[in-house]
């Protein structure tokens, strides 16, 4: 009855598989493993992010990667993470939907590329999609991710706004 009153629903409602048992309850293992599972996914969406973001071209790659290996081994060697994932706290799930949310929202920036004739390319909805997935689930993990939420949609606002004015533009002439 008190679920979503004063924490956010999704971290609890991530545990409740792994609280059946009454042992995994009384050690609090059972609450651990959605911040466990989180914290991987954290670590794998740092890579594949700094990976995204370095890789500009087919000759960057190997130093894109190497970079990425980098980036995602000091993530997932910080110690306070560390800690935070072997607890029961929503940390390690928030942190992890921001990386995903980053991550597609990378993707989606970078598919707004141009044609040869200098018009912009359809926006790349499944990586928006994805990334509005990953907010909804942070703004049910942490307060914070109303904000960031709320600072991601203005973003894309400022995006369709000036490719509206540009494809204005380019009817006009």
């Amino acid at each position: 009855l008190q679920l979503g009153t004063v924490w956010l629903p999704l971290p609890h409602l991530l545990m409740i598989p792994f609280l059946w048992s009454d042992a995994m309850w009384q050690s609090g293992a059972g609450g651990s493993i959605p911040s466990m599972i989180a914290y991987v996914l954290g670590v794998l969406g740092i890579f594949r992010l700094v990976r995204g973001l370095l890789e500009v071209e087919l000759r960057t790659k190997p130093a894109a990667v190497v970079g990425a290996w980098a980036a995602a081994f000091a993530y997932g060697a910080n110690p306070n993470l560390i800690y935070v994932q072997v607890t029961a706290m929503t940390e390690s799930v928030y942190l992890a939907l921001f990386i995903w949310a980053a991550v597609y929202f990378a993707e989606f920036i970078r598919s707004l590329r141009t044609n040869e004739d200098g018009r912009p390319t359809q926006m790349a909805r499944t990586p928006l999609m994805r990334c509005a997935c990953c907010l909804a689930a942070a703004e049910l993990t942490r307060y914070d991710g109303w904000f960031l939420a709320g600072v991601m949609g203005a973003a894309v606002g400022v995006i369709a706004l000036r490719r509206w004015q540009n494809d204005d533009r380019a009817l006009r002439r």
